[in-house]
């Protein structure tokens, strides 16, 4: 370990002579983890990988985590409820795409309307231009209900608070319940993928892009896939 030190307390100078601010804060925030550590042997280095790793996401490292590959959107559509149903606390979505997909015959709005309910807090984060295709009155009826929701980047220049940026997108796909249950990968909450192979949407002419540019992005209809982590 005191290798290491050296080494990081090296680059920290370096760091800090190019006054490099972002080396410097990150160096400084890992050094002062594996100070915590006190390791000897074989494991010392395992360790500082921990520490490093730890210091940089500025977060606890949980192990003992269980993954699962999800392969369609029908299977992950399917955890994802069942990852609702089972929430106790919260349950934390974002995706660039939002809207009122069906699994099982049950409808999401629904399920997530049901757990405000049963005293779930329900967040919610999508994309202005993803979800421009979405209703509002979806959007009305979950606030209505107590759920919590944020537009990302609104397409409407007025409506943007920090700034327009019609480039700048949340393209994430995740979905957290109560902190042990993650899904995350490369399926929207989007209805075509209900079924697989997903639908089939045609490329648009530059014209026909232009006017659906407050309606629905083009979709790319290969196939995604997902992965559940629980821990």
């Amino acid at each position: 370990m005191s290798e290491l030190k050296e080494r990081l307390r090296a680059d920290l100078t370096t760091a800090m002579k190019d006054r490099d601010e972002t080396r410097t804060r990150t160096l400084r925030m890992v050094l002062a983890e594996i100070s915590k550590e006190e390791v000897s042997g074989s494991a010392a280095h395992e360790l500082d990988d921990a520490a490093i790793e730890r210091a940089l996401v500025n977060a606890p490292l949980v192990t003992g985590n269980r993954t699962k590959l999800l392969h369609d959107g029908p299977e992950t559509f399917r955890a994802i409820f069942k990852a609702i149903h089972d929430a106790k606390h919260y349950v934390l979505l974002e995706y660039y795409i939002f809207e009122n997909v069906v699994s099982g015959g049950e409808h999401l709005a629904d399920l997530l309307i049901q757990k405000r309910r049963e005293g779930v807090d329900v967040a919610i984060i999508y994309d202005g231009y993803g979800s421009s295709g979405t209703p509002g009155t979806f959007f009305d009826r979950l606030r209505a209900a107590g759920v919590k929701i944020v537009e990302f980047h609104p397409p409407n220049p007025p409506k943007a608070h920090n700034g327009y940026s019609i480039n700048d997108r949340d393209h994430r796909k995740i979905l957290i319940a109560d902190g042990t249950t993650a899904i995350l990968g490369g399926v929207n909450l989007y209805t075509g993928y209900e079924r697989h192979p997903p639908a089939t949407v045609a490329a648009p002419s530059a014209t026909s892009a232009w006017r659906r540019r407050v309606s629905r992005p083009p979709v790319n209809p290969s196939r995604r896939t997902s992965a559940a982590v629980r821990s």
